[in-house]
């Protein structure tokens, strides 16, 4: 508030300006006032006048202007000064009003002083973006800048930063309204005040490019990094270099919305409304921006109707953020997503500089270029991003890395607006995105239209996910309210000459759409009257909209339904080929539409230099070129696109497909729906390029077109594990290829043998292979004779017909090595030692993987490497040699991080946990799992997911968590059954049974032991024998004996595959037990001499031998070979305590020796003798 006071007339109207900014000055009735007084009045005066509106005790002001003086002295310079102050300053009517005296202990400046301060003024003007100006007119420097107070310090930083908050604002508002020179201007006067603000460089340098002045804004950049070098060693930040870097490249670097002022001889542009009536939802958004910026990011939209103030609303919470320090990065979706994650790209594309200076590590850079090429300029050297594996995967890595990393630099707020256009593949990146956010300082806010948003659409799963402690949040946007619509004309600039009483025809003609009261208060002001208000449109703001159009001048009328017909992007060359009018014509009837705000500057170069203002002007513009020549026009602008952008080709193909399909000629449009469909395959969009491929074959009139298309869609349905329509597109394609076309039957067959494996289908995929082997010998083809034998061979080793499954990979690999295919190669040694180690024949399964091994380090080829490296590990966990496990987890991980495929890091880390596990290293095993879960969740396998669960579930057990454990069964049965997941399933059940056995809840693991038994019974799997065993040990709990030996003797022969070797010991090891129990001596011992050799020769390869060896001592025991019983509990008893320090918390060393064996050994091992369990 001003402490300005201004009387009621007379000549006692005297008044007393004090300025503090810059010094201080004094001035009485207009006149220059000379302060005489000692130089301690001044910082009196400031204080007085900095905390006015209040009785300050004079100790206070004592101690606050002498601190160091004694408290008499304190006082007595108070006194004195007091009395040079009034002295000062001038007497009105024989009075000095100037200050209020308390008595002895309180003293304030006087409320109803007749006077002006700078800083009483400044402060005033601030608190209103209107007059923010007039407020930087005020500040002429620092606050008493000779004053050096401890007290002053602090409220001269404060005013300071707000003079720079104005200026901030200022450039801002100046650039948002096209005033690019009152922008400059406000620029320099913030570098003046603060010259090491860097954001204000970068205003400097982007608006004397924008004003045609490129040689300066080049300038500006080597003055101020030259002096940042010589006084502060140091470089340019990221942004400003890739500001510079855009300068060098000649590129835009005007921000999206930002338009350049044209001429004042044009028409006044259409006013920006006031921001009114949108509190509490940028409240909202700042609660997540808080969140972000603290490592706590989140994806966050913003749903609302068409015109409703979205763009806005977005405007204004990117500016709040960039206030705060927060990197903004923005991009739209237009309204045919003709590329692939569209929106985040153009966001990311701006920043292309900045991400050279970022820590990530270069395949992920790699993988990115291949999006944004000009990546590839700030990297010399950069290698291609791997071309094998799961690219989409690491695709969608790639795109977490950049991200996420630009944010560990400066939290950052990601915009995608237009989602409602965006497809499959975009909404799917955020989606995987989401997951992840939370332990970033990364924001993404995404807006949409709900009218847009049929059940259909993809958007409508990601906004599933919203909802408390869940990764997506949403925020719904409706209509301004009446007294917004008053506020917003009050907030009105007075030479629009708009008035108040307007505010109720305004809000209730448009409802409160700020779009709608945009158009009708635009066309009042054009007319000069509120008769826009009163008039009936049946169309509504279409109606209205199409009035405004009207109103232009023919040019720029023509010129609009021209650009309508483009689309949602275009710029002056096209626009000019497809008129045919000279280039002052064009630029004519651009600014005129700029002006008016039908369309605006893009600021994105290369993607189109305008759009229209909002799609109901673009809609409402094609709606009336509509009732032209339609058709001619837009395979115009389809021939227009080819000609005028050959190297885009593949990028615009979408959008020329479309237009030729409007002009009516099918077959062109067939051709580019085809290159658009494998456009989007080769960025991993594969919905995308499945829609693009169906849209090209409802028009293609050809077989050959057909043929194109339908191979580019059964690919894409491949890829999204659609089996259904892979089975019809195959179908389609096999009537439609002719017989002499080898190489396309030979690819179909192909796929059929690749889905019919993938789906079980073993009669289908047979035949298919037999096709396929027919045509090899037909034909001659080697690469089909290749397939076809490994395909046989692979079936034939599922039929567990290993000789013969040998003698068809050896074919394959005979044909592969004639042929110098390596990579075959490869894949068919895989095969046989896989063959191999199913039939337990080891030596023959190890030289096979080897051979391909070093076949595959020869090739270089990582996914070839990772292929070889995951059987070498499958088969060392099969045969349970962790140490090899270990060796060949290492290097997975080590290739898999450095081509960035993180499925296989995934696998690498739970490999890792499972070699930790059984040697009994808790805190690395645990490690290991956590990060191959939250690895296997950022790609989304939950199979993967599922299988590392089933480790963490062991570990628990083992640890005696078993509460813990059946949580974490529970949750891993859970994720089985949504993904399918049978196998994993049944796996889970037999490990939930187990701990439900160790907390001597029985019947509950007799309950789920017996589902898994029937269930695997069914699926034949392995698990059977294993949910038998569960089934063994809860008989004999219950002190069922006879029956648990009864059911383990039909349970042992289950054992006798290759890969359960350690659980037929434990089964051994269970029957020595039950003999025990029922006081069968003999048959103890000959269980325990059948297991103990193995355990003896690798005892780290069963999970508990401690157990075990408990075990052999019970039967040794039972036998009356008490030395050797001794020497078996002596064994358990040191392997038991050797694992007590590798247990971190106390709580779980509790727990681990509470498991019932345990107590027994603790027992047995107190009594120096083998006792029996009760």
């Amino acid at each position: 508030m001003s402490t300005s006071a201004r009387g009621r007339g007379g000549a006692s109207r005297s008044l007393l300006a004090i300025r503090l900014f810059g010094g201080a000055q004094f001035s009485f009735d207009a006149r220059p006032w000379r302060f005489a007084a000692p130089p301690r009045t001044i910082p009196l005066l400031a204080y007085l006048v900095l905390h006015r509106g209040k009785a300050l005790p004079r100790d206070v002001v004592a101690f606050a202007l002498w601190p160091d003086d004694d408290e008499a002295t304190a006082r007595a310079n108070l006194r004195r000064h007091l009395h040079y102050l009034r002295a000062a300053l001038p007497l009105i009517d024989g009075q000095s009003p100037w200050l209020t005296i308390g008595g002895r202990s309180t003293l304030a400046w006087s409320p109803g002083a007749r006077c002006t301060i700078d800083v009483v003024e400044f402060e005033r003007l601030s608190a209103r973006d209107s007059s923010l100006e007039a407020a930087d007119a005020l500040y002429a420097g620092d606050l008493l800048p000779d004053v050096s107070d401890d007290w002053i310090l602090g409220e001269r930083e404060r005013l300071r930063a707000a003079a720079l908050t104005n200026l901030t604002k200022l450039i801002q508002a100046a650039r948002l309204d096209g005033k690019l020179p009152a922008a400059l201007r406000f620029a320099e006067r913030l570098l003046t005040l603060d010259p090491w603000r860097e954001d204000a460089v970068r205003h400097a340098m982007e608006l004397r490019y924008a004003l045609g002045d490129r040689a300066a804004a080049i300038a500006e950049f080597e003055d101020f990094a030259a002096r940042l070098r010589r006084d502060l060693a140091a470089e340019p930040m990221p942004e400003t270099r890739a500001c510079y870097e855009s300068l060098v490249r000649d590129a835009p670097v005007l921000q999206p919305g930002r338009g350049v002022e044209t001429s004042t001889e044009k028409a006044e542009r259409q006013p920006i409304l006031p921001f009114v009536g949108r509190d509490s939802e940028l409240a909202q958004l700042h609660v997540w921006w808080t969140k972000a910026a603290h490592g706590n990011g989140s994806l966050g939209l913003l749903g609302a109707e068409a015109g409703i103030g979205k763009t806005r609303l977005l405007s204004e919470f990117k500016r709040l953020v960039e206030s705060e320090g927060g990197r903004v990065l923005v991009g739209a979706t237009s309204s045919l997503e003709s590329v692939p994650y569209q929106a985040i790209l153009q966001a990311v594309q701006g920043a292309a500089a900045i991400v050279s200076g970022l820590r990530v590590d270069r395949v992920w850079v790699a993988v990115f270029a291949d999006l944004i090429p000009e990546l590839r300029s700030h990297y010399p050297g950069l290698p291609p991003a791997p071309g094998s594996g799961d690219v989409r995967t690491r695709l969608f890595e790639a795109f977490f890395q950049i991200l996420s990393a630009l944010a560990a630099q400066r939290p950052t707020l990601l915009i995608v607006e237009d989602l409602h256009w965006a497809g499959e593949a975009t909404i799917d990146l955020l989606e995987n995105l989401s997951r992840r956010l939370g332990s970033t300082r990364l924001l993404v806010v995404g807006s949409y239209r709900d009218e847009e948003v049929d059940r259909a659409h993809p958007l409508r799963r990601l906004r599933k996910r919203s909802g408390p402690n869940r990764p997506v949040s949403r925020l719904a946007l409706g209509p301004i309210q009446r007294d917004d619509v008053r506020q917003m004309l009050a907030k009105m600039p007075r030479s629009r000459a708009v008035r108040p009483d307007w505010s109720e025809q305004l809000y209730n003609r448009s409802e409160g759409n700020p779009l709608f009261l945009t158009q009708l208060l635009a066309a009042a002001l054009e007319a000069g009257t509120a008769e826009p208000f009163h008039e009936t449109l049946p169309g509504g703001i279409r109606e209205l909209i199409r009035a405004r159009l009207a109103h232009l001048s023919p040019d720029a009328h023509s010129l609009a339904l021209l650009a309508a017909v483009v689309g949602d992007a275009f710029d002056g060359d096209l626009l000019q080929d497809l008129a045919a009018w000279d280039a002052p014509r064009i630029d004519g009837a651009v600014h005129e539409l700029l002006d008016r705000r039908v369309i605006r500057d893009t600021g994105l170069g290369e993607s189109g230099d305008y759009t229209f203002a909002h799609h109901l002007i673009e809609a409402t513009a094609y709606a009336e070129a509509a009732a032209r020549d339609l058709s001619r026009r837009h395979e115009r602008v389809a021939r227009a696109l080819v000609e005028l952008y050959p190297a885009r080709q593949d990028e615009l193909s979408y959008r020329i497909a479309r237009h030729f399909q409007r002009g009516a000629n099918p077959h062109e449009a067939a051709g580019f729906y085809a290159r658009a469909a494998r456009f989007a395959l080769a960025r991993f969009a594969y919905d995308d390029a499945a829609a693009r491929a169906t849209a090209g074959l409802n028009l293609a009139d050809s077989d050959e077109q057909k043929q194109t298309l339908l191979l580019v869609r059964e690919e894409a349905h491949a890829r999204r594990g659609d089996s259904t329509s892979r089975e019809s597109d195959l179908e389609a394609l096999s009537a439609l290829v002719a017989s002499e076309d080898v190489q396309t039957r030979g690819e179909i067959m192909r796929r059929r043998i690749n889905l019919f494996h993938t789906a079980d289908r073993r009669d289908k995929e047979s035949a298919s292979i037999e096709e396929l082997v027919a045509l090899a010998e037909c034909s001659g083809s080697a690469s089909a004779e290749i397939e076809g034998h490994y395909a046989r061979a692979r079936l034939l080793m599922l039929a567990s017909r290993g000789a013969d499954a040998v003698t068809e990979c050896e074919r394959a690999l005979q044909r592969a090595s004639a042929a110098e295919d390596v990579g075959a190669q490869i894949r068919c040694h895989c095969l046989l030692a896989d063959i191999y180690d199913r039939s337990a024949e080891f030596p023959n399964a190890q030289s096979a993987l080897a051979k391909a091994e070093a076949l595959s380090r020869s090739a270089a080829d990582p996914a070839a490497q990772l292929a070889v490296i995951l059987m070498a590990c499958r088969l060392a966990n099969w045969q349970n040699r962790y140490d090899e496990l270990h060796q060949h987890a290492e290097r997975m991980r080590e290739i898999a991080t450095a081509c960035g495929d993180r499925g296989h890091e995934g696998i690498a880390n739970n490999a890792l946990g499972v070699v930790a596990l059984y040697r009994f290293e808790i805190a690395e095993a645990r490690r290991y799992f956590e990060r191959a879960i939250e690895v296997f969740e950022s790609v989304d396998r939950p199979r993967n997911v599922i299988a590392a669960r089933l480790n963490q579930t062991l570990l628990l057990t083992r640890l005696g968590c078993l509460d813990d454990a059946i949580a974490v069964a529970d949750a891993g049965k859970r994720m089985a059954q949504a993904a399918g997941a049978a196998l994993f399933g049944e796996a889970v059940d037999c490990l939930a049974a187990e701990a439900y056995l160790r907390r001597g809840s029985i019947e509950e693991a007799r309950a789920i032991a017996t589902d898994a038994l029937e269930r695997s019974s069914v699926s034949g799997s392995r698990n059977k024998a294993i949910a038998s065993m569960k089934l063994v040990r809860c008989d004999a709990m219950q002190g069922d004996f006879q029956r648990a030996l009864a059911r383990l003797d039909e349970t042992l022969p289950l054992l006798g595959v290759p890969g359960l070797e350690i659980q037929r010991c434990d089964a051994l090891g269970d029957r020595a037990w039950i003999a025990t129990q029922l006081g069968n001596a003999a048959l103890a011992l000959a269980s325990m001499r059948e297991f103990l050799p193995v355990v003896q020769s690798e005892p780290l390869r069963f999970g508990e031998p401690e157990a075990v060896f408990w075990v052999a001592s019970r039967a040794c025991g039972a036998a009356g070979l008490q030395e050797e019983a001794g020497a078996h509990i002596a064994t358990a008893w040191g392997i038991y305590q050797s694992r007590f320090p590798r247990i971190p918390e106390e709580a779980v060393r509790e727990r681990y020796a509470r498991l019932w064996f345990h107590r027994d050994l603790e027992a047995a091992y107190a009594q120096g003798a083998v006792a029996a369990r009760p």
